[in-house]
């Protein structure tokens, strides 16, 4: 069952390393894709961005020309004329104006100008064919348009050129309407857009086009349909859009090596894992297991050996020193535990011999149990002659005997004051009132249970020690608390008190010294028989002042009968 289990666990060790590869490599591979992505949204945004300011400058620029052209005096003069002569005497004029146009913007190839009924009058010798679209023109705005060539016989369709028509005005005229005097169109060549169009077209799978009003692509390609994703400008003069996209899935194209080097990673990896757990299960589990059910057998009775032999084909150094070190462990925690057991024994032997002659011994001290008769006839004597007090004394220590001869080691608290409320009036009677003994104890103390005539021994020493030896009247209080869970026991008198060697002295006394009587020192070896260390005694005592012992007992544990 335990080879099962350490193969499962290897197994799943080794399943748990597969798996974080594998997401790792996931997770590589999600990273790097959305790293690419991101940074070819950079790219492509800033090249938009690039070629979108680049042709928006240039438009303005070509307008601004062509606006300033349309407002020269040769050209307002030359329109305002309305006769052919006169025009053609202005014409070599107006031909030396857009001259200096073509010197100053190469990107304007021709003109052609039409009068303020839409009528053609003339245009730039050179480029003619290219220019005339028409004699006549339909549409006229007044503002600048721009448009791509119509198709025309006399030119061919995939000329780069496109057209700008700009409406002239007559602003000499004064008024609130200024009458339109004809219309300028220009030829404009597409070089420099189709220049800025290209740096959308760097990136793989990336395309960039000028678009205009109707959709139709006036510079660069489009790759499919416009995309959410696409990045989209209006040129808000023209009516045109920069349009500029990436091709679905490029990202994913370009990780398929990745991937591909990915699974051949993982199954190498699979491979490698497979071939471990085999081998280590071949070479390291069985010899293993079979010192784990050696391990598991050793505290079995019935087992017939107590050394292990590695089998010799598995005699790795490594498992050999483990092998005799467990075996020297064995041997030694067997010799060990021996020897502890034989000690273990005899001490156990001992001290229950010791207690049980203890506690008899402390018995026999105090059971003379023939003296109770006697008593009993004494108070019966008292009776016939009329002596009272001779019967209340012979009645207490008629009661005292009979408390000592119990059979109990552990009686209440409440058994206990009222065996020294007898022993208070014999010493009442003893000197005379001189000596008084106080006893409060709290109700909640009177049912706990503490070892029988363990208060006796401190009231009798109090008195014979510190408060007979007085000159005058003493007093002796006993009092009795529970307090966090401990029994409070405390004897205090206002005798003689002790000096500090008698105080050190009785201090030093512990349970294995000789020690006769039932005086302070049997107290504390009865105290470490039926409590060991969970008993405390305190003895605090000042010359000509008192003394004080005090009894800490656990208030729980004092129903233990032994």
């Amino acid at each position: 069952m335990y080879k099962k289990s350490l193969r499962k666990m290897y197994i799943t060790v080794c399943s748990i390393i597969l798996f974080a590869i594998l997401v790792f490599f996931v997770l590589q591979s999600l990273f790097i894709r959305s790293t690419l992505l991101v940074y070819t949204e950079q790219v492509l945004e800033a090249a938009h961005t690039q070629s979108y300011d680049n042709i928006n400058n240039y438009l303005a620029n070509v307008e601004n020309i062509a606006l300033s052209l349309s407002y020269n005096a040769l050209v307002q003069r030359f329109l305002k004329e309305t006769e052919d002569i006169e025009r053609l005497r202005h014409f070599p004029d107006l031909q030396t104006v857009f001259s200096a146009l073509f010197m100053s913007q190469p990107d304007v190839i021709g003109f052609a100008i039409y009068d303020h009924q839409g009528r053609f009058i003339t245009a730039n010798a050179a480029n003619y064919q290219a220019i005339v679209q028409t004699q006549y023109i339909t549409e006229k705005h007044n503002f600048i348009t721009y448009a791509r060539f119509s198709y025309s016989p006399f030119m061919d369709a995939t000329l780069l050129y496109y057209v700008m028509t700009v409406p002239v005005f007559d602003f000499s005229t004064a008024g609130v309407h200024v009458p339109r005097i004809g219309t300028i169109v220009f030829t404009m060549d597409k070089t420099y857009i189709n220049s800025q169009i290209e740096l959308g077209n760097l990136l793989y799978g990336a395309s960039m086009a000028l678009v205009d009003g109707y959709g139709y692509v006036m510079s660069g390609k489009l790759n499919g349909n416009i995309s959410e994703s696409a990045i989209v400008s209006l040129f808000s003069n023209t009516g045109w859009k920069l349009v500029t996209h990436l091709e679905a899935g490029v990202i994913t194209e370009h990780l398929q090596p990745l991937i591909l080097i990915t699974i051949g990673i993982s199954l190498v990896v699979v491979a490698f894992i497979i071939i471990f757990v085999i081998f280590l299960s071949a070479r390291m589990l069985i010899p293993i297991n079979g010192i784990s059910s050696f391990m598991k057998n050793i505290t079995n009775e019935k087992a017939t050996s107590r050394t292990y032999l590695l089998p010799e084909k598995y005699s790795y150094d490594e498992l050999v020193s483990m092998s005799k070190a467990m075996n020297r462990m064995i041997q030694s925690l067997d010799e060990k535990t021996e020897a502890l057991l034989n000690k273990e024994k005899e001490h156990y032997e001992v001290t229950l011999m010791r207690n049980r002659l203890e506690i008899l011994a402390y018995r026999s001290q105090i059971n003379p149990h023939f003296l109770y008769n006697t008593f009993e006839c004494i108070a019966g004597i008292a009776i016939s002659r009329d002596a009272p007090e001779i019967v209340e004394m012979s009645a207490a220590l008629s009661q005292m005997f009979s408390y000592a001869v119990k059979e109990a080691d552990f009686v209440t608290v409440a058994e206990e004051l009222a065996h020294i409320e007898y022993y208070a009036l014999i010493i009442g009677y003893r000197f005379m009132g001189r000596i008084r003994i106080n006893i409060d104890a709290e109700a909640a103390a009177a049912s706990c249970r503490i070892p029988r005539l363990i208060l006796q021994p401190m009231v009798e020493n109090a008195v014979f020690h510190g408060l007979e030896p007085k000159i005058g009247e003493g007093t002796l209080n006993v009092t009795v608390s529970i307090r966090e869970g401990f029994l409070h026991i405390k004897v205090s008198d206002d005798g003689i008190g002790m000096d500090d060697i008698a105080r050190e002295r009785l201090k030093g006394l512990d349970s294995d010294r000789e020690e006769k009587g039932i005086g302070l020192p049997n107290i504390m070896r009865r105290l470490k028989i039926f409590y060991g260390d969970n008993a405390e005694i305190k003895i605090e005592s000042t010359q000509q002042k008192g003394c004080t012992v005090e009894l800490k007992l656990p208030a729980d544990e004092g129903d233990m009968n032994v």
